[in-house]
């Protein structure tokens, strides 16, 4: 095996040679070759710290043994982890609010209109922030908003005590982030508060007056002013919450308008059927929770294998697969049977419809952040973010009003709950067939960045066990 220093000494011949200058010829190495990827004037292999250039300049013998690439994996995995746990911290809520629901409408004494902007009153300024939180973490340093967003959320404790679980979570995430999240540089400048502000208050007038369809459209029309008061704000903005170069590559802006309407599908379907398991089968909060097991067991199965399918087939034939998958659900959900029947009436098509997610969301945040220069990673995370969740609560607001219109007083009986969800859910079915004709039609897969040919050089270094 040649030595470090020969190997070295090799690269720099064969680089300098005018005839390798032209072409790179880039051959996959064999199961027991290991190949390493550095950039010129950055920091040393294994470091979290973001490169000066996008671009692979080129690649370096591996010569310094295994233990900076374990400390950088060690480190990668307390990063995940924390990260996982603040991702539970909030989906947890959601849970837990979800199976509440019942009890909220009757303490609260809501109509089915009412009881989704309790949801909606959530996702609307968590949505509407979203542009400003992942800006500032460009402006302020990621650990600093991360370590105080985890802090707000878990000071938010109200005296209803199903939300005490939060407590113990935020605490942790918040011990771990100094260990685990390298600070990001801060960049200075003003925040864009008239950009974070139109956008806000202009989704929420919307999916307002989208819930309130048939009466007159003043909060259509002012939210529409104020998304386009946003757009005119962030083009003249120094520090935009949302710079606008963000939309001119092709596979991001395909990608966002599907990353909207799926989820104005799956997250009204979550808030739809836990009313349905509760009032037309008579659930209990702890069942209608479980019932959802086979949705999230389908999105982590296909969410594990979707990467490798990706090096095999393209980011769209698999976001175009998930697509179908989740259709395909939906359409089933418009069957939900009157009594009983859960196992092919509910769980069956949840399980489609997770493992459709799974294929969704993998290529579609892929391709929105792969090709987003460093200082735009905050804003382009809040921009994926906030698609979602304004579809999260855009489809609520529809969906709940499609099927508040079914219901006839409180409480109904099976049957009428029955033909109010196929409603819902056709309507569903049909914004999802409008998301996969987006996919098909319009997503592309990202190019990755060009290397600079003359300048790179292919190593790699077999290594025995």
């Amino acid at each position: 095996m040649p030595s470090c220093s020969t190997t070295a000494s090799r690269i720099a011949r064969r680089s300098s040679s005018p005839r390798r200058r032209d072409a790179v010829t880039v051959t996959r190495p064999p199961s027991r070759t290991r190949v390493i990827v550095a950039r010129e004037n950055s920091e040393p292999y294994g470091s979290l710290k973001a490169s000066p250039s996008p671009t692979v300049n080129h690649l370096v013998p591996y010569c310094g043994g295994p233990r900076v690439t374990r400390h950088a994996h060690t480190r990668r995995d307390r990063l995940l982890r924390a990260d996982a746990h603040a991702g539970r911290h909030d989906h947890q809520r959601r849970d837990h609010q979800r199976r509440a629901f019942p009890q909220i409408r009757d303490g609260l004494d809501l109509s089915p209109g009412g009881l989704a902007w309790v949801s909606n009153a959530f996702l609307l300024a968590y949505g509407g922030l979203l542009l400003l939180g992942g800006r500032a973490g460009d402006v302020l340093g990621r650990r600093r908003v991360f370590a105080w967003g985890t802090a707000l959320f878990t000071a938010a404790l109200s005296r209803r005590w199903m939300l005490l679980v939060n407590v113990p979570i935020g605490v942790l995430v918040v011990a771990l982030t100094p260990r685990v999240l390298a600070e990001s540089p801060r960049e200075g400048g003003r925040f864009d508060l008239a950009g974070a502000l139109t956008s806000a208050l202009g989704l929420a007038l919307l999916a307002l007056g989208l819930a309130r369809v048939g009466n007159p459209p003043l909060a259509l029309g002012a939210g529409a002013l104020l998304l386009v008061a946003f757009v005119l704000v962030e083009r003249r903005a120094a520090r935009p919450v949302t710079p606008l170069r963000l939309f001119a590559d092709r596979a991001r802006a395909s990608a966002l308008p599907a990353l909207l309407l799926i989820p104005m599908t799956t997250m009204s379907a979550q808030f739809l059927i836990v009313q349905y398991l509760q009032e037309a089968l008579g659930w209990g909060a702890l069942l209608a929770g479980l019932a959802f097991l086979p949705m999230a067991l389908g999105m982590l199965v296909t969410a594990r294998y979707a990467p490798r399918l990706m090096g095999t087939l393209s980011a769209r034939s698999v976001a175009l697969l998930g697509t179908v998958a989740l259709t395909g659900g939906l359409a089933w959900l418009c069957f939900l049977p009157q009594t009983g029947g859960y196992a092919l009436g509910v769980a069956g098509p949840l399980l489609l419809i997770g493992a459709g997610l799974g294929f969704v969301v993998v290529p579609f945040n892929m391709t929105i952040m792969s090709t987003v220069a460093p200082a735009d990673s905050g804003a382009a995370a809040g921009l994926l973010q906030t698609a979602m969740l304004t579809g999260a609560s855009l489809g609520i607001a529809v969906l709940s009003g499609v099927y508040a219109s079914s219901v006839d007083g409180r409480p109904s009986p099976p049957s009428t709950i029955a033909h109010g969800m196929s409603g819902a859910f056709t309507v569903a079915t049909g914004i999802a067939a409008v998301a996969l004709v987006i996919v098909a039609a319009a997503f592309r897969t990202p190019r990755p960045p060009v290397p600079d040919a003359p300048r790179e050089a292919a190593f790699s270094e077999t290594t025995s066990r």
